[in-house]
């Protein structure tokens, strides 16, 4: 009993030293992002909705973070195939991502995203039913923020959530404290 007391007052003991190191500490944050997708069909045709997506994660240190994100369609655009338009729209995107990063002087970070994602597009046409399926899988893409002013970031980044359908996303980062 005696050990497991000492080992429990040592462990206290070690996370309020590293809590006091301010590289080590967890810091979570907000994002709002607009995105511009790309749904690709095999054959090589294409629309290009647009989203607004909402990000949450936390900076575990200064290298690796955990991040949740999700998205829903404000902008359609037309898929033309021959004999039928197809009205393309990102209904639902959600998923969550593991975020190695490398930071530069704390002003900006380059970074990694993996992880798995759920995506649900829609595609209408005057001819046909309306289709919509939520798709998953395997996700990646990188990207970069730069602190504008007091741990608020500008971002960019690019996202393959599946395949048939890429994003590129630019928007703001705010720490949560």
């Amino acid at each position: 009993m005696k050990r497991l007391a000492l080992a429990v007052f040592v462990a206290g003991l070690s996370t309020a030293a590293f809590a006091a190191d301010k590289s080590t500490t967890e810091h979570p944050y907000l994002g709002i992002d607009y995105q511009r997708g790309t749904f690709k069909l095999d054959s090589g045709d294409s629309a290009n909705p647009s989203a607004i997506r909402l990000r949450a994660g936390t900076e575990l240190n200064p290298y690796f973070a955990v991040e949740a994100q999700g998205a829903i369609g404000v902008g359609d655009d037309t898929l033309s195939l021959p004999g039928v338009d197809y009205t393309i729209k990102l209904n639902g995107l959600y998923g969550l991502y593991v975020r190695p990063q490398i930071s530069f002087a704390g002003q900006a970070s380059v970074y990694a995203l993996l992880g798995y994602s759920y995506v649900q597009v829609q595609a209408d046409s005057a001819a046909l039913p309306t289709k919509r399926d939520w798709n998953s899988g395997t996700s990646f893409g990188g990207g970069v923020d730069v602190d504008v002013y007091d741990g608020i970031r500008l971002s960019v980044d690019y996202m393959d959530y599946l395949k048939g359908y890429t994003a590129v996303s630019a928007g703001i980062r705010i720490p949560i404290k």
